[in-house]
């Protein structure tokens, strides 16, 4: 039985309009962190976890609730996507014009963990079933380790494009002849974000 979607991706209110990009667009993200493991975690026995990603972005937006170190890779990539420092309506705005999702459904036990090769494949399906529920025109891949346990099945690969330095990693998920999802990776803005710029992977 092919696995569902377990953690349900954050949809901004204004991600169906494209809101101020214009476009649809998915940022993917590889995992979650939580220390606190339950029995069946990934499965129906923890309904209560289904809303992990969503409360993650309610949590960040909240301007009350206190700042957190994890907190850093949403600002660094919202600046990057607007290229200069951003405040709070300006973030909300952003945030608000996208959808984001993590690709592994089961937690880490520690930050920057990866996960088995077995925990990807097995997150094949659930993200294939978000890009036919949400129909990104694009979706940004959050790094390099992420971009290369991704889904052969339903790609091509694009034409190579450079910005400044970079040769940008990308393709296209293609779902019959009425939809494709342009697919672009950038450095995790964990750890190679020095600044506003976006840095695609090389």
């Amino acid at each position: 039985m092919e696995q569902q979607i377990f953690f349900h991706p954050w949809v901004g209110k204004d991600y169906q309009t494209g809101g101020i990009f214009g476009r649809k667009i998915l940022v993917l993200g590889e995992s979650h962190y939580c220390s606190e493991r339950c029995d069946g975690c990934g499965t129906e026995k923890c309904a209560d976890c289904y809303s992990f990603t969503e409360d993650v972005l309610k949590k960040y937006l909240n301007e009350s609730f206190p700042r957190k170190n994890w907190m850093r890779t949403f600002v660094k990539f919202e600046r990057s996507m607007v290229n200069h420092e951003t405040d709070w309506r300006e973030r909300k705005e952003i945030w608000n014009s996208l959808a984001f999702y993590n690709y592994l459904q089961i937690p880490m036990d520690n930050a920057r963990q990866a996960g088995k090769k077995q925990q990807y494949k097995d997150a094949e399906g659930p993200f294939f079933q978000v890009l036919n529920i949400l129909k990104p025109d694009i979706v940004i891949v959050w790094g390099y380790r992420l971009w290369n346990r991704l889904p052969s099945l339903r790609w091509k690969d694009g034409i190579q494009i450079q910005i400044d330095d970079y040769k940008v990693r990308n393709g296209f998920y293609y779902f019959g002849d009425s939809y494709s999802a342009k697919t672009v990776c950038v450095y995790h803005p964990s750890t190679r974000y020095s600044g506003p710029s976006p840095k695609p992977c090389v």
